[in-house]
């Protein structure tokens, strides 16, 4: 290969393609240099399925030991010298950084704790913390489903296998974040250290006074097993707190982002999507094809023990090799049609590695992940993304920074026949959008409107205190509801008359509570402001009521109060 074509594939592993996109870059090394050295990174870049395969089978020549170190030696030393908490974390032996026999000496005592009965038993589990997390989204028209979601869902959930208190999970997702942010670069950064520092000592902190609680007081939690006896052996102390490190944001980051990946995935193909609705006896299939198709670890490390050849390429003792699971997963020499994603296909990939190093949390996931999707497909069935995302600058874990959905019209008036529509209510929902369902809204209310690009209420707008606030939605807040947008928020976007939800350019949002709704209420009636009835809303939730603003003609606004039914006698 000419000096030239190395540079340039040196040039797109560092550039952010990798990033956005890594799936080109990954399909033209396999073509043009499957075993690559790239230079900035002083490291061997393999990207053919049977390459990576057998670097991950093969522990005796590519070692998972020593890469730490080797990494954190490109640090400056005075750098090296400010993070203890850090040297000391990559310093001891954990699953990822041993090879036998100390690595089969830690993996027996961890991996009971991931047997099958042991996951049964946190299912049901699971199933309420999905449902109990999804269940504030259920009356949002937009939600941004990694911070409300998929990052919250694992940390909790390793946080309950530890045995902590479920609102440590927040803790949790950032202890794991900065983790994930200082392993997932071609080359250590100082500041991504210096938050890792920080994390590490919150962590142990966080974590000596349980391991001290449960050797006196032992449960049926994972920390009980880890402070135990196992065949006369037990894990030191600093084993024991790199353990839980490695647990925490290897079972975190990679189920948060399986979930957000795949959860994009699907939107991004709305035929399998429908499929899955139709055959929800696919959903296994479709993880696995997740895993496959968009996987949350791209790459694996290891260090060469032995001068040998690999892909035609002769490496040195001590070498630095990637391995790009990523690209693995989508090698044409192995899958038909890589590229295309199909819940239909044979399981197979190497998401979660290969040999001594396959995952141990892989049965969590399979978990997780399941319960997840089917609980979103079936609580949110009309999600749309609102914005396109952006990915984490990660090229270890491939996760998304943010995934920004909307829903059309949650808890709005919905399409009846003969009479009216019954159902409970919805806390807070959109009770009007004139400019994008006028034919809807008249067929249904039976109201002669006429198209605005924009629709401005002034007399409403300055009942509420902001003038000239472009009113296409309006959202009722009950008080404790911790789910809903604040009004001050709000007030400051209409009276910009900005749109804060990408979904809905053009628009802006208000948020009424109870007082506020009151109060308009009573004015509008002095004011002798012609009120209409409004159909019951077929959502979820109890006593809300709002307003909708039509307006046939630009001086005659008319008020659609939308009552919750009355409670029954008795």
């Amino acid at each position: 290969m000419s000096t030239a074509a190395t540079a340039e594939l040196d040039r797109l592993l560092t550039s952010e393609d990798l990033v956005s996109d890594p799936y080109p870059v990954y399909r033209r090394l396999q073509e043009e240099a499957p075993v690559h050295w790239c230079q900035p990174w002083e490291q061997w870049v393999v990207t053919r399925h049977a390459d990576v395969e057998r670097i991950l089978k093969s522990p005796d020549r590519f070692s998972s030991q020593g890469w730490e170190a080797r990494f954190l030696g490109l640090l400056p030393e005075e750098m090296r010298e400010q993070v203890p908490a850090v040297n000391r974390h990559y310093a001891t032996p954990v699953l990822s950084n041993t090879d036998p026999p100390e690595h089969r000496r830690l993996r027996t005592m961890v991996v009971k704790s991931f047997t099958p009965r042991v996951l049964k038993g946190m299912t049901p589990v699971i199933e309420q913390l999905v449902v109990d997390m999804l269940a504030p989204l259920q009356g949002k028209n937009a939600m941004e489903l990694i911070s409300e979601f998929a990052y919250p869902l694992p940390a909790t959930v390793i946080a309950q296998l530890l045995g902590a208190p479920a609102e440590a999970g927040e803790d949790y997702a950032r202890w794991s974040a900065d983790v994930v942010a200082f392993v997932g670069t071609g080359s250590p950064d100082a500041e991504r250290t210096r938050r890792l520092e920080a994390s590490l000592e919150d962590f142990r902190s966080h974590l000596e006074p349980l391991l001290q609680e449960r050797r006196q007081n032992p449960r049926s939690d994972l920390l009980s097993h880890l402070v135990g006896e196992h065949e006369g052996e037990t894990l030191t102390e600093a084993e024991l707190v790199s353990t839980c490190v490695t647990l925490l944001f290897a079972g975190h980051e990679t189920t948060a982002n399986l979930i957000a990946n795949g959860l994009l995935t699907l939107l991004r193909n709305p035929e399998q999507m429908s499929l899955l609705r139709e055959r929800p006896d696919l959903m296994p299939a479709a993880v696995e094809e997740i895993l496959r198709f968009e996987g949350p670890v791209q790459r694996v490390r290891r260090v060469a023990t032995e001068d040998l050849e690999l892909g035609g390429q002769q490496m040195r003792k001590g070498d630095l090799v990637m391995g790009f699971i990523g690209a693995a997963n989508r090698d044409p020499e192995v899958f038909d049609d890589p590229d295309r994603f199909d819940v239909t296909r044979e399981p197979t990939h190497l998401a979660f590695g290969k040999g001594i190093h396959f995952c141990v949390g892989a049965g969590l996931s399979r978990i997780e992940a399941p319960i997840a999707f089917r609980e979103i497909l079936s609580r949110l069935p009309d999600l749309q993304l609102a914005a396109e995302p952006s990915w984490k600058p990660n090229i270890t874990f491939r996760g998304l920074e943010r995934l920004d959905l909307s829903r059309p019209l949650v808890g709005g008036p919905q399409p009846q026949t003969g009479g009216a529509v019954t159902g409970t209510w919805h806390t807070g929902f959109q009770v009007a959008c004139l400019d994008r369902s006028l034919a809807f809204y008249r067929d249904l209310l039976g109201l002669t409107v006429r198209a605005h690009d924009k629709v401005t209420a002034d007399y409403i707008g300055t009942l509420v205190g902001y003038p000239g606030a472009e009113i296409h939605r309006a959202f009722l807040d009950i008080p404790g509801s911790s789910h809903f947008l604040e009004l001050l928020e709000y007030r400051n976007v209409a009276r910009e008359a900005v749109d804060p939800a990408p979904a809905n350019p053009g628009t802006a949002h208000i948020c009424f509570t109870v007082s506020d709704l009151e109060e308009i209420y009573e004015r509008l009636r002095e004011d002798g402001v012609e009120f209409v009835s409004a159909p019951v809303h077929p959502t979820v939730g109890p006593n809300v009521g709002g307003v909708a603003v039509y307006l046939r003609d630009p001086d005659d606004i008319r008020i659609e109060l939308l009552q919750p039914p009355a409670p029954a006698e008795g």
